[in-house]
């Protein structure tokens, strides 16, 4: 979500009236990849670029093509096939083994349902969406590179027409159900169903100055964050940079997407912040401190604590990276929220067996 709020930020800061604009999107993967289907770059035709396709390997071939899209004001289609060490294909050599599809679209400004507005509706609800990007299409008004936002029943058919609009939706509900990319060939199109989730959402419990490095770093990946302490107490960089500051954890709507850690350094603030997020949905409950004193909390709750909620608290919080220092100790945190969030061990890539990202 992150690359989507740097794309929205930086169209709306462009003079429309000089520079013309596309689209670059990643829309099929076969093997490697440093980046995967969804991946997205908004082109301005003076060469600057937003977001990233690549490891930096083909954006600037894409940079060529979107002059040809924005001149000729159609998607192109471009096919980047990287496993094979051929210079002549986009003049330089690449290596990452994959086979890449990039899907390059003019972007009209005038136009109110353009691909831009479509990101800046699918990051304003923390429910997950899905996005349909028209690859091909017997439709003359559903031109590829054409997006279209998902958020409610009655507008599928508004937009795909009343013959195709039961089948689109069905496979909208699919992807929404198995959570799952996916391109569909269906009878008079070909879609891009793109499921993308909401932002992680990260609850801190606690005011103190080791707060601040864990939220410089939940702020540069582009995650929402809410310090739950007293406002008055909080020191200015740490408002500045919190998303939200709220005095009470119950006033903090918690859905799937929700992490909590509690890091006071106040066994009492603790004890009574972790009775309140044990009442809560939250699926990942970090607790900042020694194995010691994760007991006597958990002593002091011993009737309220069942075997389930011992597995949501993750205490010591963390990874065993042998961080020591509040920058490093804030690493750590996010790297365990995103093994939690991602169903990953949190391991070393190296023994890891199969491919670094599921397919």
């Amino acid at each position: 979500m992150k690359e989507f709020s740097d794309i929205i930020k930086s169209y709306d800061n462009i003079d429309k009236s000089s520079v013309r604009l596309a689209m670059a999107t990643v829309i099929d993967v076969k093997g490697s990849s440093y980046r995967r289907t969804g991946a997205r770059m908004l082109i301005q035709d003076n060469g600057i670029w937003t977001g990233g396709i690549s490891g930096g390997c083909i954006e600037g071939d894409a940079l060529k093509k979107a002059n040809l899209a924005i001149s000729g004001a159609k998607a192109i289609k471009v096919t980047y096939d990287t496993s094979k060490e051929n210079e002549e294909q986009i003049g330089v050599s690449l290596g990452c083994s994959g086979i890449i599809d990039v899907l390059i679209s003019p972007i009209d400004p005038k136009d109110n349902n353009n691909q831009v507005e479509q990101l800046r509706n699918c990051i304003k609800s923390r429910e997950p969406k899905v996005l349909v990007t028209v690859l091909e299409s017997e439709d003359s008004e559903l031109s590829p590179g054409k997006v279209y936002y998902y958020s409610k029943d009655e507008e599928v058919e508004h937009y795909f027409g009343k013959i195709s609009s039961k089948i689109i939706l069905q496979n909208i509900k699919e992807i929404l159900k198995n959570e799952k990319t996916e391109i569909k060939e269906l009878e008079t199109h070909k879609l891009l169903f793109e499921f993308v989730p909401p932002t992680v959402q990260v609850i801190i419990m606690g005011g103190n100055y080791d707060v601040y490095p864990l939220l410089k770093v939940v702020h540069n990946l582009g995650w929402q964050s809410i310090v739950v302490a007293n406002p008055r107490r909080l020191a200015k960089n740490i408002h500045s940079l919190a998303d939200e500051v709220d005095a009470d954890f119950d006033n903090i709507s918690i859905d799937k997407y929700t992490v909590g850690i509690l890091m006071s350094h106040d066994f009492n603030a603790d004890l009574k912040n972790l009775r309140k997020v044990l009442k809560s949905d939250l699926s990942y409950i970090g607790l900042l401190g020694p194995v010691s004193r994760k007991s006597d909390l958990l002593a002091d709750l011993q009737f309220e604590v069942s075997e389930e909620d011992k597995e949501r608290i993750f205490g010591p919080v963390g990874l065993d990276i042998g961080a020591s220092q509040p920058e490093e100790i804030a690493i750590s945190i996010v790297s365990e929220i995103l093994t939690v969030m991602r169903h990953r061990p949190g391991s070393s890539l190296r023994s890891r067996q199969g491919p670094i990202y599921n397919r």
